[in-house]
Order: structure tokens, then sequence, then C-alpha cells
């Protein structure tokens, strides 16, 4: 394999080498370019900004500004509508190809703040009868999901300066760290320990661009950290390493960090403070964890590159691929899903739809 020589440091980014690919305009990723490690293709809804993705089984789900869609990865074609569509997805959670929960959230005209279901694989969307938000004066934005492995049930989402859990598939919550109306901004990352299901991770903003990251063990609060990234800034992503779990990486506004201590000590694998990128998408390699993929949104920077960062020593030294002929290039989040020795790695543009980029050996 390569030897790469970039290397960054909190002074500053530093990149050695910017490689363009060439990518397609095309539903169907027709037109194809190789270069150095990834193949890049563009499956769909270009134009569109591109919240969350999900994957289960071989079907692809997409929370959109414009409703859900989904694509199934096996057959050639576009991505279908299925429902809500003019409506702002700002999150969804796939129980199984019937049950779907999402939250939307609007702010064009009037605000409008709401969680919806389908038990029936998107023939009809209802409101869901649920306390979300307290019942109190002021709507409360779910921000994400996440569902604990093999559980049926157990649903957790966040809201600003929030994390509440619910048994019943969202119909009742309980909050389980901060409370609801908190004058705070999004808590916009949540994960759980894979080896550990009683510790949980979540990070936001708080009220005054003020980022944060909090370490639970079973509902209370074990540590706190305000001061990791310059503000302002915020926590936008949480990922394990699950075959060494006390390896953690996270996505700020400015920068991505790495933990192998439970919080002990910090490394800051990629400073980019000073342009305001956002590291929205953390993917960790599950043939090879010394593999690290990065992607993110550059702050003010419409229209900007699509840039894919990785590194092959666990985060200590990395390279980037750039594609040049995408004009919304910012990437919102990202999947990885590996099937028969093979990566890909799906992204999520802001107006710029859905990429599949295939990892080359």
């Amino acid at each position: 394999m390569k030897k790469y020589l970039t290397s960054i440091s909190r002074s500053g980014l530093i990149f050695l080498i910017g490689f363009g690919i060439s990518s397609c305009d095309t539903d169907n990723g027709s037109d194809q370019e190789v270069q150095n490690r990834f193949l890049w293709k563009k499956i769909g809804l270009d134009g569109l900004k591109v919240n969350k993705l999900v994957l289960e089984d071989n079907l692809l789900y997409a929370a959109t500004e414009n409703g859900i869609y989904k694509k199934n990865l096996d057959q050639e074609g576009s991505f279908e509508a299925i429902g809500l569509q003019g409506k702002n997805v700002e999150a969804i959670l796939v129980l199984n190809h019937q049950e779907i929960i999402v939250s939307v959230a609007d702010f064009k005209d009037d605000i409008q703040i709401e969680l919806l279901v389908t038990v029936n694989g998107a023939q009809n969307w209802e409101l869901m009868e649920t306390n979300f938000g307290g019942g109190g004066f002021d709507p409360q934005i779910l921000w994400e999901f996440l569902r604990p492995l093999n559980s049926d049930n157990i649903i957790y989402a966040t809201s600003n300066y929030l994390l509440a859990r619910s048994e019943d598939k969202g119909i009742t919550w309980t909050p389980i760290w901060g409370d609801w109306e908190q004058f705070a901004k999004a808590t916009s990352a949540v994960a759980i320990n894979p080896l550990i299901p009683g510790e949980i991770w979540v990070g936001g903003q708080g009220a005054l661009e003020d980022g944060y990251l909090v370490r639970l063990e079973n509902g209370l609060e074990k540590n706190r950290w305000i001061d990791l990234v310059p503000n302002p800034t915020t926590v936008k992503k949480i990922v394990f390493d699950t075959q060494i779990p006390q390896s953690i990486y996270f996505g700020f506004e400015g920068a991505l960090l790495k933990t192998s201590n439970d919080g002990q000590s910090w490394q800051t694998l990629i400073d980019a403070h000073e342009t305001s990128r956002f590291f929205n998408g953390i993917a960790i390699s599950e043939l090879d964890n010394n593999n690290i993929f990065v992607a993110g949104w550059l702050k003010g920077g419409e229209p900007q590159p699509l840039i894919l960062y990785y590194s092959i020593d666990k985060g200590l030294t990395w390279n980037q691929e750039i594609s040049k002929d995408e004009p919304f290039g910012g990437v919102e989040d990202m999947l990885l899903e590996t099937e028969g020795g093979k990566e890909r790695l799906y992204l999520a543009l802001d107006k710029g739809g859905v990429y599949e980029v295939i990892v080359q050996e």
C-alpha cells in the first residue's frame, strides 16, 4: 500500500496532495472514473439537501428537505419518493420496512415541528400521539434518533440540551439527561458504547454557541467537556471503533478529535477551526480499523467541492480526494456498508444528492 506523507496538527490543516475526481450527474451513475483509492458515483437526488441516510437491508432511505425517499441498491434506477414531499425531514428511524418514524422541522414560513409515523411501508403517514417535547409552549425539535442493538421497543432521541428515552416505540418519552424547553441549541450527536449499553455519549451546542460533550453512565452524567475545541463549535458526530470501543472519534465544528481512554486524554486529528468545517461524517473500516474515512461541510462555502479525507493509521496522518466537478459537495451524513469483502460509503450532500463511493483495495 502507498505510504502517505500528509500530516495534520493543531496549528492548521496541511494537505500535501489533492486529487481531482470526475463524477456523474445522472441518477444511474453511468459515468465513473477511478482515481487513486475511490470509485465515485452519484446515485440520485441531485439538487436536494439530504439530511440523513439510513441503510436497512438493501434499501437506502434518505431524509431530505423535500420528504422521504428510498432506493433499492440491488437495482438500477432512481430514488423513489415515499411521502412527506414539501416537508423538511430532519431525522428518520427505520424500525423495519413497514414501521418508520420521522422528525419534521420546517422554518420557511410558520414553524412546523412534527413527529410522523407509518406502519404500512409509507402508504400513508400519521401524526404520532406522543409526549415528546413535554407538552410545553415551545415545540421541541427531535434532532437525532438512536436505537440500541437488538432492541424492539427502546428508542433514544435528542432535542435541545436533552436526551430522552422511550420504551414504547416513541409514544411516551422520559428525559434522562437535560430537560424539555432548554435555552440551548441542538444536541446533534449521540452514540452508545457497543460493549457497555449503559454508557451513552451526547454532544451539541449551548445557547452561546458553546460546544459541549457529555458521557453518561446509566443515565447519570459522569463527565462533561466544554473546552475541547475553541468556540463557536458544536459536536456533530460520535463514532466508536467497534473492535476497540475505548477508541472514540468525535466530529466537531472545526476539528476531528479522538480519545482512547474515556476522555482522560485527547488527540486533535484534524484542526480546521479557522475554516469552520463541520465534520458530519465519520466511518471506521470493518475490514481494517486502521482505515478511517471522514467528510463534512464547510461553513459559508457554497458552492464547495466534495472532499473525502482518509487515514490508514487510525488518524495519525491523513490524505484526501476531491471531487472538483461536484458544485455542492458539503456532506451532511455518511454511512459505511461492508459486504463480500467490499466497502462502500454513502454520502448525503447539501444540495448535491447522494453519492456511492466504492473503496478500492
